[in-house]
């Protein structure tokens, strides 16, 4: 029963924080770069089948995630606009090469991937979060929820991708809860965990 009540508790959160936690508008992506990352042009150059293993996903992955790089490297656009657009194309790579893994059968390896994806971009910045609200809170003399809205959003998009229209991390939580810099976030966003590649 308890449980039950956690899991409302829970989703009432997720519901309140996806509808009410803005996501930071003030930066426009590179739309002329992200149409190259579409998933059904992804899809027509390299295929389409979830036949791959995961050392030919990661593969794919590295190849995608290689061209984005020379195309936010050769853009003489301003470094957030660049940082926020390398931020949605690697979440576009991502999904593109989880979608061609054949490894097990069903959608079992999509599953674990993004409670993985969940926990790592969000749930353990979740005490990072709480401890900038109370902070806040504290400066502002009224209580503040931004920091924990958005990582309880952060969750929910890494975990139901498919039902939510942001991105695994957004660069909003990049920015607000990381605290990374726009060239910060350009350095790490073509970068791979190589101890992936190994599994």
């Amino acid at each position: 029963m308890a449980f039950l009540k956690l899991l409302v508790v829970f989703t009432c959160a997720v519901i309140v924080a996806v509808n009410l936690v803005p996501e930071d508008n003030t930066v426009e992506p590179l739309r002329g770069l992200l149409l190259s990352f579409d998933q059904d042009l992804l899809k027509s150059r390299f295929g389409d089948a979830r036949s791959l293993d995961h050392k030919a996903t990661r593969s794919v992955y590295h190849q995608v995630l290689s061209e984005a790089e020379k195309m936010i490297l050769n853009s003489r656009d301003a470094p957030e606009q660049k940082a926020l657009t390398c931020s949605l194309m690697r979440s576009e790579a991502r999904r593109y090469a989880r979608s061609r893994d054949g490894s097990y059968r069903g959608h079992l390896t999509d599953a674990v991937l993004q409670l993985r994806d969940s926990y790592v971009h969000g749930l353990r910045y979740l005490p990072i979060a709480m401890d900038k609200d109370i902070r806040d809170s504290l400066s502002l003399q009224r209580p503040t929820l931004y920091h924990v809205g958005l990582v309880v959003k952060q969750i929910f998009s890494c975990l139901a991708p498919a039902l939510s229209s942001g991105n695994c991390p957004s660069y909003t939580f990049l920015r607000e809860v990381r605290g990374k810099s726009d060239d910060e976030i350009l350095g790490s966003c073509t970068t791979t965990n190589t101890a992936y590649d190994a599994f």
